[in-house]
């Protein structure tokens, strides 16, 4: 599997979101799925809301996922392994302590992307 990305900035209320564009290759072609900030931060709240079973549950970018909605060690690696399939990377189960609020889970999915994209070139 190649995977490429290209970062585009765009100003939208004062913030630049980079969108990954991530390429793949199979026996039809080449696919093109669009990563921006605001689709992964979509599949963390997915994963969390699944992962706790709580669809109307309120969630932000500061939501801390160990006071606001007492994650457990279990709830983290059910959540890490749910991650991992929807946003197709690898996460330590150490990685777990750094997760403080979405936005730190945010942030090190984007990173990651950018950086399998580096390997995978």
């Amino acid at each position: 599997m190649l995977l490429f990305y290209k970062i585009d900035g765009d100003l939208f209320g004062g913030a630049i979101f980079v969108k990954i564009l991530l390429m793949k290759r199979d026996e039809e072609g080449i696919k093109v799925m669009r990563i921006n900030r605001e689709e992964i931060t979509d599949k963390v709240y997915t994963a969390i809301r699944e992962t706790l079973n709580v669809q109307d549950l309120e969630l932000g970018m500061q939501t801390n996922i160990l006071e606001d909605l007492s994650m457990d060690s279990v709830d983290g690696i059910t959540l890490i392994m749910d991650l991992e399939e929807m946003c197709e990377i690898s996460i330590e189960d150490e990685e777990f302590a750094n997760f403080v609020t979405i936005e730190s889970i945010v942030d090190y999915i984007e990173n990651a992307l950018k950086n399998k994209e580096l390997c995978d070139a």
